[in-house]
């Protein structure tokens, strides 16, 4: 009995002293404060919470272990912040008035944004007249990146001129998302050099900058070598080869000409001539032409009196145009 006694006690006692522990190590985990600033601005840190009087405040950087200088009232002055001064601040509360001098720690989680930095695995890719400029993030400065810049320009001079301004490579504003650009207007065989950087709220980052050739233009070299002794060619070859080509399309033209006037004045074929007569309306159908392939016929009738109808005194001459039909004719009888 006594032995279960003593076993409960002590593991009720190591749960204690766990819990107590752990309390303890969570404790000392936990940021009690969080403070964003801008790179080049100044801050004044204060161990949050109360400060009895008789204590003394000790302020450690965590990733460095440093002990910091702490003013007389307890704070810790930071001057013009830069990006690498970002972390954990700890301060600890020392009582000098007790025997024991009991601690208490307090965290400030401290995070400065800056401009953007150099962008990583910067890349040029040249070509003729063109160059393929590559690039990756990563980190934005603590801002997000509002967009990118790219200029241009050549590595070198003619002798006695001013060396070449930067060119900035359009859009003037490129997408926040891109990770590459195509730089064009370049000259072949020729040196550039070339410079990217991000930009956030806070401004420019700092920028990239590479050189690279660009590539010979194989077609200009062989339009050279098509071109040696141009100097020397004689021009009247140039206007005997026009005056041929000239020719050649003026005989055509006339050939097209005299074919279309022949298939528009194709004499008309006689097919048949007959001959009838009307009594009552004094006309005597004298011809009759039919048009191949046109489906017409032309006839001719001559006018005379009716009781003059069999003289050969023509009074009047008439042409009738008229389509061909199945119709059969009206027989007409002469009377003597």
């Amino acid at each position: 009995m006594a032995t279960k006694v003593i076993l409960n006690f002590l593991v009720v006692s190591f749960l204690i002293e766990g819990g107590c522990y752990a309390n303890e190590i969570n404790e000392s985990d936990e940021i009690h404060e969080k403070l964003d600033v801008d790179e080049g601005s100044n801050l004044t840190l204060k161990c949050p919470g109360e400060t009895p009087l008789g204590t003394v405040v000790e302020w450690i950087r965590e990733s460095r272990n440093e002990h910091m200088t702490t003013r007389e009232d307890g704070t810790l002055q930071l001057i013009n912040l830069k990006r690498h001064d970002s972390g954990i601040y700890k301060c600890d509360i020392i009582d000098s008035t007790s025997d024991d001098q009991m601690q208490k720690h307090k965290k400030i989680l401290l995070e400065v944004k800056s401009h953007p930095p150099p962008l990583v695995n910067v890349t040029v890719h040249p070509s003729t007249i063109l160059a393929l400029l590559r690039w990756d993030v990563e980190d934005n400065g603590g801002y997000p990146i509002t967009h990118f810049t790219a200029k241009y320009r050549l590595a070198h001079s003619p002798p006695g001129q001013p060396p070449d301004p930067w060119h900035p490579v359009l859009p003037p504003r490129i997408d926040p998302s891109a990770t590459q650009i195509d730089v064009y207007r370049l000259e072949p065989n020729s040196t550039y050099q070339f410079q990217v950087w991000a930009n956030n709220k806070l401004g420019e980052g700092e920028a990239v900058i590479l050189e690279a050739c660009t590539q010979h233009d194989v077609q200009e070299i062989e339009l050279g070598h098509l071109l040696e002794g141009a100097q020397t060619f004689d021009t009247r070859i140039w206007v005997a080869a026009v005056a041929v080509v000239m020719g050649t399309l003026v005989v055509l033209a006339l050939g097209t000409c005299y074919a279309l006037y022949s298939e528009c004045h194709i004499p008309l074929r006689n097919t048949g001539v007959g001959t009838e007569y009307n009594i009552e309306s004094g006309l005597s159908r004298r011809h009759t032409h039919r048009m191949e392939g046109t489906g017409r016929e032309l006839q001719r009738y001559d006018k005379y009196p009716v009781e003059q109808q069999h003289s050969n005194q023509t009074i009047q001459s008439l042409t009738i145009d008229k389509p061909i039909t199945p119709v059969d004719r009206p027989k007409v009888e002469l009377k003597s």
